[in-house]
């Protein structure tokens, strides 16, 4: 499973390349492996939100037509809610060296947190992008499925109450807040910084991947979580700008082009004052 892309949430299940009896064989077929590295259990949760995906857009199907069911619900919420604690105890299974540290920062480097994030190596780096990715998408799922039910009057069927509701909603808000600012504090690792006023890029850190090449499948493996958190909800305009400067850095000084379009997109998102985004899951 090679990436998690990003498509619109109204896209059909006939859009999607891949079944729900597919996805369920392959993730049966992943659970059965043995895991080689941190990256095979993400692909287990990627493969589990794509299969999430398609109930929700079967459900969301059903809805138009007037066949759901209170155990459909049910069953959605509870993956829902297995999903993201498998997701919350992968931290506690990484070995060692996947451990991050984190260091202050000085204001003139112009980054977004005043702590950022620096790893042993490009590969651990890498996976917790992903996995932050993985995890906003798990909350923008969860989101969208509340949506859902409190818009069709489903949330009573299921017997679910709505300040139950309102209270995980506003929880979800703040994980993704604390997910991008996360994204956020990693590009010092991956990008390096500029002193405000200065042309010049530094990369003050040993640990950093060292030459050209490396940079570049640093800065490209990246890209896709960096344009999550810019156009995840609940992110402010001026996050979304820094985000999108970051990722003109990608695109102008690293030569990952698709960073550059996506620039445009997250600066567009700050400048409307967008506060949603529409994802779904694919690979």
């Amino acid at each position: 499973m090679s990436a998690c892309l990003l498509t619109d949430i109204t896209h059909t299940v006939q859009d999607f390349p891949f079944t729900i009896p597919e996805l369920l064989t392959l993730h049966d077929a992943l659970l059965q492996a043995p895991f080689v590295s941190p990256r095979s259990q993400l692909q287990v949760y990627l493969c589990k939100l794509a299969i999430l995906h398609l109930q929700i857009s079967e459900f969301t199907s059903n809805l138009n037509s007037g066949h759901t069911s209170p155990t459909t619900i049910t069953n959605i919420l509870n993956s829902i809610n297995t999903t993201t604690h498998h997701l919350s105890q992968w931290p506690n299974s990484l070995p060692k060296d996947w451990i991050y540290n984190t260091m202050v920062i000085p204001p003139d480097w112009n980054q977004w947190t005043p702590v950022a994030h620096i790893y042993s190596s490009f590969w651990a780096a890498n996976d917790w992008a992903r996995y932050r990715t993985l995890q906003i998408c798990t909350c923008h799922l969860r989101l969208h499925f509340y949506h859902l039910l409190t818009a069709t009057n489903q949330a009573g069927t299921a017997c679910i109450s709505l300040d139950s509701l309102a209270g995980d909603i506003s929880t979800t808000h703040v994980k993704i807040r604390n997910l991008a600012n996360d994204i956020c504090a990693s590009m010092l690792y991956h990008l390096g910084y500029r002193c405000m006023g200065s042309a010049e890029r530094r990369y003050p850190i040993e640990a950093y991947p060292q030459g050209r090449y490396a940079r570049l499948m640093s800065a490209s493996q990246v890209t896709w979580p960096l344009y999550v958190a810019g156009i995840v909800e609940r992110v402010d305009a001026a996050q979304r700008m820094w985000i999108a400067s970051q990722l003109d850095v990608i695109g102008d000084d690293v030569g990952v082009q698709q960073a550059s379009a996506m620039a445009e997109v997250v600066r567009e998102l700050a400048l409307r004052g967008g506060i949603s985004m529409h994802m779904s899951i694919a690979y």
